[in-house]
């Protein structure tokens, strides 16, 4: 817009309506009757003939009001009567506010007046946050450099983010180095990203040589499934060695067991059969033997009707006798 008016003006004064002998106007131009500035004053005057000067510590000011549009260098404020911090890097500082543009070395904050970590390299850090801008010293990792780089960085050196420059050191591993090896490793060094075991040491199988390899001999097996690779120790057997065999004794044992169990049986039964054919057997009252007698001149005689179901047959001198709801047979 002000390059615009600026061609305008300068377009009045060829075709003459303008005239160019004002020395403190922009341009040297004002108006031909009046001689007021049309395109703003000359650093530092304002007014519309821009003959007043602007206050003493403006660089510049409003043409209209006089009020410092631009200070001198360590200046601020409305009329530019105001100092910038004293750590103000070369006094430069924002007019409406005085807060600083950039810090001196070693501070920061609006006006500076806070210091940066002492692991700041360079001592430099962003005049907002505090964050450290070129890194931090060796050994020394984060926003402010106020966190150790892992032991197991080499060297000690490691980037502003944690991350390990030259690697880790043996029995570490990570981006920062800060995990140990599995002490079963063989060797005691693993893969430096993700800490799988090359080998294991004898005894132990997996990616991490956690798992414990199970009666094997000589205690070896596959690091990838525990195998054993030699054969099982005497009384195991199966792929890893992890199923234990039934002993001769144990053998001996089930047997007798079974003998035992079988002839207690056997006797039972034989019990049973005794007591059967010559002892004395309880038979309920409803199916007991009933008896019909029939008298002779040289005697008497008993007459059976059995009653009873089964394939039992009474002797032929029973006789009966009631005891207890229940018929005994002899």
């Amino acid at each position: 817009m002000h390059t615009l008016l600026v061609i305008v003006i300068l377009t009045l004064v060829d075709e003459g309506y303008l005239q160019k002998s004002c020395p403190d106007c922009l341009f040297e131009i004002c108006d031909t009757n009046y001689g007021i500035c049309l395109a703003g004053c000359k650093e530092p005057k304002w007014g519309k003939y821009c003959h007043i000067d602007c206050p003493e510590y403006c660089a510049d000011c409003y043409q209209n009001s006089g009020e410092c549009s631009k200070c001198h260098q360590g200046k601020w404020g409305k009329n530019c009567e105001r100092l910038c911090p004293e750590l103000c890097l070369n006094q430069e500082c924002y007019q409406t506010n005085g807060s600083c543009v950039r810090c001196q070395s070693g501070s920061w904050g609006q006006r500076c007046e806070n210091l940066c970590s002492d692991f700041c390299l360079n001592s430099t850090c962003d005049i907002n946050s505090s964050k450290c801008l070129n890194g931090c010293e060796k050994g020394r990792y984060g926003d402010n450099c106020n966190l150790w780089c892992s032991p197991g960085c080499f060297d000690d050196i490691c980037l502003q983010t944690g991350t390990c420059i030259s690697g880790c050191k043996e029995l570490f591993y990570g981006n920062q180095c800060d995990k140990r090896c599995s002490s079963n490793c063989q060797p005691s060094d693993c893969h430096k990203q993700t800490g799988m075991c090359v080998s294991c040491q004898i005894g132990f199988y997996g990616n991490f040589c956690t798992s414990i390899c199970p009666n094997c001999i000589n205690s070896t097996c596959d690091k990838r499934d525990g195998y054993c690779i030699h054969g099982c120790e005497s009384e195991w057997s199966g792929y890893k060695c992890d199923v234990r065999k039934i002993s001769s004794i144990s053998k001996t044992n089930v047997a007798l067991v079974i003998s035992i169990c079988s002839g207690v049986v056997v006797a039972v039964f034989i019990l049973i059969f005794i007591l059967r054919k010559g002892g004395r057997i309880w038979w309920p009252r409803s199916n007991r033997l009933k008896f019909t007698s029939s008298q002779e001149s040289d005697g008497s005689t008993l007459e059976r009707t059995p009653e009873i179901s089964g394939h039992y047959e009474a002797p032929s001198d029973v006789t009966s006798q009631i005891d207890h709801g229940y018929t005994s047979i002899i």
